[in-house]
C-alpha cells in the first residue's frame, strides 16, 4: 500500500492548502481495478476510524472544515477525473456519513457569484457534490433544468445568468422545497445562490433551528484564508 495516505491526521486526507486530491488521483489513476478496490477501502477505513475519533467538542468544528475545503477544491479545480470523484466518496463522503451517524448535521449556505464559469454551479458541482453527502441545491441549477426541459439550451450549452430569468421564480420555489426536504430528512445540505435572495436562506435557516443543524455562510470567493460565518441560534 502506498505510504501517501498512512497518515494519522484526519486534516491530511482533505486539506484544501495542499495537493493531496490530486496526487491521490494520480496514483489511483495508475491503477488497475483491484488495486483501486484495495486502496479505496483502505482510504475510506482510515477516514472513518480517524472521523470516529475526533472527539464530540470538536465535531462541529472539523465538520465545518471538511466542508469548506471540499468546497473550496470543487471551486478552484482546474481539471476533473473520475478518480478525484472517487476519492471525495471515500474520503469526503466517509466523514459525512460519520457526522450523519453522530447526529450532527450541517447546511452549508454559499452566496458566491460565477460570472465566467456558470458550469460550475449548472453541470459539475451536482455530479460531484453528492458524492461527498450533501445534497447540493442551486436555484440557477434548477432554472437551467427547467429551461432545457422548455427546449432552450438543449444542445448543452451553457447560459448566461440573466438567460434563466424567465424561470428563476419558479426555480427558488423548487429549491425551497428540496432544502426543506433535505432539512427534514437531517440530510448534509449545500445550497449555493449565484444571486443572493436572503429570504432563501432564512427559509433554510429557520427549519434548520428546529434539527440541531451546523449552519455555516460564506459570501467571500472560495480561496485561501477566506472566512464563513458560523450562524448561532
Amino acid at each position: 500500500m502506498n505510504d501517501l495516505w498512512d497518515s494519522t491526521s484526519l486534516v491530511y486526507f482533505y486539506d484544501a492548502n495542499t495537493n493531496i486530491v490530486e496526487q491521490s488521483s494520480t496514483q489511483l489513476s495508475k491503477m488497475g481495478d483491484v488495486e483501486i478496490d484495495v486502496t479505496l477501502k483502505y482510504i475510506r477505513e482510515r477516514v472513518r476510524v480517524l472521523s470516529l475519533a475526533v472527539p464530540d467538542n470538536l465535531l462541529e468544528g472539523i465538520a465545518i472544515s471538511v466542508n469548506n475545503d471540499l468546497y473550496k477544491i470543487l471551486a478552484n479545480a482546474v481539471t476533473w477525473s473520475q478518480a478525484k470523484t472517487w476519492y471525495i466518496q471515500s474520503v469526503f463522503g466517509v466523514f459525512n456519513q460519520v457526522l450523519s451517524e453522530r447526529k450532527k448535521s450541517i447546511r452549508y449556505l454559499i452566496d458566491n457569484c460565477y460570472p465566467n464559469h456558470l458550469d460550475r454551479p449548472l453541470r459539475f458541482f451536482k455530479t460531484v457534490i453528492p458524492y461527498a453527502g450533501l445534497v447540493y441545491c442551486c436555484p440557477h441549477e434548477v432554472a437551467y433544468q427547467l429551461a432545457q426541459h422548455d427546449g432552450f439550451f438543449s444542445d448543452g450549452q451553457i447560459p448566461m445568468q440573466d438567460e434563466l430569468n424567465r424561470w428563476i421564480d419558479e426555480a427558488r420555489m423548487v429549491s425551497r422545497m428540496v432544502a426543506a426536504k433535505a432539512v427534514e430528512n437531517g440530510r448534509h445540505l449545500l445550497y449555493l445562490d449565484i444571486d443572493y435572495c436572503e429570504d432563501d436562506f432564512n427559509y433554510i435557516i429557520e427549519g434548520a433551528k428546529k434539527s440541531g443543524a451546523i449552519i455555516v455562510f460564506r459570501n467571500e470567493p472560495p480561496v485561501k484564508n477566506s472566512k464563513v460565518q458560523i450562524i448561532d441560534f
